[in-house]
């Protein structure tokens, strides 16, 4: 369950100290180490959310997982989610402290969806582009999804450019279907 303010809260309180403690940096990418791990197992997922698991399991877990390779502040940091019975929401601290790291330092998100690997050229490209029209530093984030047959899908922001071969067929199927010069 998505509890936006208790994670926007808990990753900003998060966030001050590691800026006041200049450790941002490294808290970040340790809680991209946490988006990651959750990602990737839902077993971890179904753990955090488990009630009926102890507190002291749950942060017996979270330091063999993530001991020696996160920071202090973050061990910390995920020793007092789970005395507050609040290791659930981690996922969405995490994302929250991202987001709010990213929006701090200038940066931003453009996701790359495409119908096979995209060329280093390619990347470059959009992201000189991307960056020339934002004015910030951007973050490519690719997709594979044969679906698009060719082409590719680029989502900045609330913007969308889609330049996908499947788009462009649905878009011919729709004319043809519309089409005032065949009898019916």
């Amino acid at each position: 369950m998505i509890n936006t303010k208790l994670s926007r809260r808990y990753a900003k309180s998060l966030f001050d100290l590691a800026e006041e403690r200049k450790l941002s940096d490294a808290v970040f990418s340790d809680m991209e180490l946490v988006r990651r791990v959750s990602a990737a197992s839902r077993d971890f997922r179904k753990l955090m959310q488990n009630p009926t698991v102890n507190t002291d399991k749950k942060l017996a877990v979270l330091k063999l997982i993530f001991g020696g390779k996160v920071n202090d502040i973050t061990l910390s940091f995920f020793t007092i989610l789970t005395k507050k019975r609040r290791e659930e929401y981690m996922n969405e601290i995490a994302e929250s402290y991202i987001s709010q790291y990213r929006a701090k330092k200038g940066i931003t998100v453009a996701q790359l969806l495409t119908a096979v690997p995209a060329e280093e050229t390619l990347r470059k490209q959009i992201m000189e582009i991307v960056q020339r029209d934002t004015g910030r530093k951007i973050v490519l984030e690719e997709t594979v999804d044969p679906s698009l047959i060719g082409g590719f899908i680029l989502n900045v922001g609330d913007r969308q450019f889609d330049e996908s071969v499947s788009r462009k067929l649905r878009t011919l199927h729709r004319e043809f279907e519309t089409n005032p010069f065949v009898k019916k």
